[in-house]
């Protein structure tokens, strides 16, 4: 039975790729990408509101008196109809107007110009009570509460004097109306020469009283209504501040940032479809799946050799799975030159190479290990770069020079005569890398007449044209697959090799999380310590 790629919607028989919840897969595909993004995001928002002075506000309340109570003469004059929103929303305007921000400024001595009042105070009202709210925000807690309060008693005094002015100028247009009708009264004639003076007369007074009448009663309402404030509550100075903390920045700018990240993971797992399982290369390959890879944390020879270092390991047990599906898939073909690649760099593939390797040589049957990855990954870890190898082989059969396996190999491992290994070797065969060379299909010719099997560690396909050329050199092709390889980049590699008529034998699904970037080419680290002489 194949194992599960780590992670939960791997193994899952029951998460379908097409239609299981995609927001939810995106999210845990690209979990870590969602996490570092939100992460510095709520850092960023922690930085700029710690960078930020505080900032006050200070509140101020003006209760306005119903418009339909101004007068004291109901019974005479009735109750005036007011739109109570309207009225409201047009005294919250004059709090809010230039004449009173300009008045304002001149209550604080001039030293805030009215733009800068007005960007810094925001006027609401409401109508349940009858209420205009002032809000000023300062960074000063002193200085918020002294321009809502003077914002506030500007407008108590704008409000009184355009009341003063209604006023005036309705008792002088009445007393207009008054001197016009005792003008027309003394213009009458005598009652006793015309009977219908005397009704004209009474016409005349009557209306005289009426307007005497309204001018007290317009005077009277002015006195005791004034500008129709009941109250003005004075703002008092703020102790706490209202921005937002540094704490509550960071999380609403690191819940910005997770939705961000979340929606950016959802785009590109609807559209960029990578591999999560094996299943999914499975889809894309037309070849058997060989096994999944254990964990390869390996920066030592004796580590990634587990098969022979570790031999009851469950790493072991598992690349000794992978052998044995091998040797299954190639019986019939009777393959002798396995190249195991990739297609992109990946330090499974020589982890993967090695170990192949060394467990068909437990069987007492000769095997040879070539390393021709640009890397040296393997020779690295064997601390073979100043041997012989592949290189100086490649010299020797392009001059003509009769070679054998030792004229480039090393005996890397103590007990284990069956295995030897070629590494890149000293010589410059070729700029562009080892398995470019022309004569490297001679020289695994005559590597397979020393050995029963022959296994390439071969570069990454999609980063070495070399690659390629050494795929058409070989009997068949392991190819290691990585969790997050796109399925368009597995099946253009399958193509790739179809047209090299390269086979691939089966392929073995790699889940590991993959890594976007790189500190160096090479890995692993070169070991230090002595170096191991060749047998």
């Amino acid at each position: 039975m194949v194992k599960p790629a780590d992670g939960f919607p791997g193994g899952d028989p029951s998460w379908d790729r097409e239609r299981g919840p995609s927001l939810a897969r995106a999210l845990w595909r690209y979990r870590w990408v969602v996490l570092t993004l939100s992460v510095l995001c709520g850092l960023v928002g922690y930085l700029y509101a710690a960078s930020k002075p505080p900032v006050y506000e200070a509140v101020t309340s003006i209760t306005l008196r119903s418009p339909s109570d101004t007068t004291l003469f109901r019974q005479e004059r009735g109750v005036p109809v007011t739109d109570i929103d309207l009225y409201l929303n047009s005294e919250a305007d004059l709090v809010g107007s230039p004449e009173v921000l300009a008045r304002a400024s001149a209550l604080l001595g001039g030293g805030i110009p009215p733009n800068k009042i007005r960007q810094q105070v925001t006027v609401e009202s409401s109508t349940k009570i009858l209420e205009v709210t002032v809000r000023a925000r300062f960074e000063d807690p002193a200085q918020a509460a002294r321009v809502a309060n003077a914002v506030t008693k500007a407008y108590e005094d704008v409000a009184k004097s355009r009341v003063k002015a209604t006023v005036e100028a309705s008792i002088a247009q009445l007393k207009g109306l008054e001197a016009d009708l005792r003008g027309r009264l003394r213009a009458l004639p005598d009652a006793s020469t015309d009977p219908s003076v005397e009704s004209e007369r009474a016409n005349l007074n009557s209306q005289l009283v009426l307007a005497q009448a309204k001018a007290g009663q317009i005077r009277a309402d002015a006195a005791v209504f004034g500008p129709g404030i009941d109250r003005i509550e004075s703002a008092p100075r703020p102790e706490t501040p209202v921005s937002a903390s540094p704490r509550r920045m960071a999380v609403i700018f690191g819940l910005l940032g997770f939705i961000a990240a979340l929606v950016g993971a959802f785009w590109r797992s609807e559209n960029v479809r990578v591999v999560d399982s094996a299943d999914d290369a499975a889809g894309s390959l037309d070849a058997p799946l060989l096994g999944v890879l254990p964990r390869h944390r390996a920066h030592s020879a004796a580590a990634a050799a587990r098969v022979v270092t570790a031999r009851d390991s469950p790493e072991a047990r598992d690349y000794e799975f992978i052998a044995s599906t091998l040797a299954l898939a190639t019986r019939e073909s009777e393959a002798r030159v396995l190249l195991v690649t990739s297609p992109a760099a990946s330090r499974a593939k020589s982890i993967t190479a090695l170990n192949l390797a060394l467990s068909t040589a437990q069987d007492q049957r000769p095997v040879i290990l070539v390393d021709t990855d640009e890397s040296g990954a393997l020779t690295s870890l064997f601390r073979a770069e100043r041997y012989r190898g592949a290189s100086d082989l490649v010299a020797l059969s392009a001059g003509g020079l009769g070679f054998s396996v030792s004229d480039g190999s090393v005996l890397p491992l103590d007990g284990l005569s069956s295995f030897r290994f070629v590494p890149t070797g000293t010589r410059e065969s070729n700029s562009r890398g080892v398995a470019e060379a022309l004569q490297m299909a001679k020289v695994l010719a005559q590597l397979q007449q020393e050995a029963d099997l022959v296994f390439v560690d071969g570069p990454p396909l999609w980063e070495s044209p070399g690659g390629m050329k050494l795929a058409a050199a070989v009997d068949g092709v392991v190819l290691v697959v990585r969790r997050g390889t796109t399925l368009d980049e597995l099946r253009q590699t399958q193509t790739l090799l179809a047209r090299a008529q390269a086979p691939i034998v089966g392929f073995v699904f790699d889940g590991s999380r993959p890594v976007r970037w790189r500190l160096g080419k090479r890995w692993p680290s070169k070991p230090h310590g002595r170096r191991r002489r060749s047998s």
